[in-house]
This record gives structure tokens, C-alpha cells and sequence, in this order.
């Protein structure tokens, strides 16, 4: 398992006697996009929850650099996570928000917040608070939290959500480039041609149960 970033093994979750995730194995290997689709409640969220750490399988086995998940989180800062709606302060604004997140590790500066905003389409200078933003916006905000501090793994639970066809090619073309700079990335879409189009390795999931195509 530890020749790749992500591994995970025989992964079941089981709440309240419904089986979610069943016997789920996939691995990625470093530098690769990996993309998991299906439909919608398929799976695809609560199996990125496991692998963030977030839920607690009921069975199998996830590590990431070699290192049980449960042993990681959140103090290596070696990855970067979006899963379902992001969560901001919403009276700060975009920018001060992801400050506010910076200053946790201190590990970049305002010119790397501001790239990171303006590759999305976002602007730093805009003083509006998050809660005046769209829906899209938010989801574009909560990408470059999950980006910024250039990770070496990112996760990203339906990344193109609530976002028009012009936000999508943006954020599917800065995935591209974060892989090119060596980033390994796992990301869901409900969306196929998404998938199909940026990632190296596919992975199907339908009523708990995965594939690789």
C-alpha cells in the first residue's frame, strides 16, 4: 500500500443496519487525478468522508502516505479538502476568510491568496461578506481554501456544484495544472464528461459498491 498516496481496502460503512460503502478498494498513485463518479447518493460523499477522516468506517482500512488515516489528521497540512457546501465566516469577506486560514500554518502570503482567488475567478479586493456570495462563489471559495497552501493531495467532493459552464472549464484547467506542478488530486462528479476529460485513473461507484473502468 505505500507505493501510492491513497489506498484503501476492503472500506464498509454500515449506520442504523444500511449498508453505505461496500467493500470498497481503490488506490492512487502520486501525481495522478483520479476521479470517482456515480449518481447522486451512490456513495461518493460518505466514502470521501471516511477517507477525510470526518466518519469512522465500520470495517477496511485507509492510509495516505503510508500512514493510517486516523493517525494523520489534521496537523501534517499535506492535504487539502472540500466536501459538501463550504463553511466560511459569513461576515468576512472571501479574502479574509481564507486569511483568517492562512494564519493558521503561516506557510504563504497575501500574493499567494490573491493568485489562488483570481485563478477562480474571484476577487480579492471585493470587501462584500460571504454571506452576500452565490452559492457558486462559495463552492469557488471553498476550492481555493482546499488549493492554497499547494497540498500534496486534495480531495474534492463535486467541485463543479453550483457553478456556470465558464467557472467549470476554470476550475477543471487549475486541476490540470496543479497535477502538472506534481499535486495528486481525488475528486467525485456526478458529471461524467468532467471526469472523463481531466482524470487518469476512473473509478464507478453505485449503491455502495466501486469499480475501476
Amino acid at each position: 500500500m505505500k507505493n501510492y498516496v491513497l489506498a484503501v481496502s476492503k472500506l464498509s460503512k454500515s449506520i442504523k443496519g444500511h449498508l453505505i460503502l461496500d467493500n470498497i478498494s481503490l488506490k492512487v498513485k502520486a501525481g495522478e487525478i483520479c476521479g470517482v463518479t456515480g449518481r447522486n447518493a451512490s456513495g461518493k460523499s460518505m466514502l470521501f468522508k471516511c477517507i477525510a477522516n470526518i466518519v469512522v468506517p465500520t470495517s477496511g482500512t485507509i492510509e495516505i502516505f503510508g500512514r493510517p488515516v486516523n493517525k494523520l489528521y489534521q496537523g501534517t497540512g499535506n492535504i487539502g479538502v472540500l466536501i459538501e457546501r463550504p463553511g466560511f465566516i459569513e461576515s468576512l469577506s472571501g479574502y479574509k476568510n481564507l486569511k483568517l486560514l492562512a494564519g493558521i500554518r503561516s506557510i504563504i502570503c497575501d500574493e499567494q491568496i490573491y493568485t489562488i482567488m483570481e485563478s477562480l475567478g474571484l476577487n480579492p479586493g471585493d470587501k462584500r461578506a460571504c454571506k452576500k456570495y452565490s452559492l457558486g462563489m462559495l463552492q469557488k471559495l471553498g476550492i481555493a481554501a482546499a488549493l492554497m497552501e499547494n497540498p500534496d493531495l486534495v480531495l474534492l467532493d463535486e467541485p463543479t456544484n453550483n457553478v456556470d459552464s465558464e467557472s467549470v472549464e476554470m476550475i477543471l484547467n487549475l486541476l490540470i495544472r496543479y497535477k502538472k506542478a506534481g499535486t495528486t488530486i481525488l475528486l467525485t462528479s456526478h458529471h461524467r464528461d468532467e471526469i472523463d476529460r481531466i482524470a487518469d485513473t476512473i473509478y464507478y461507484i453505485d449503491k455502495g459498491r466501486i469499480h475501476r473502468e
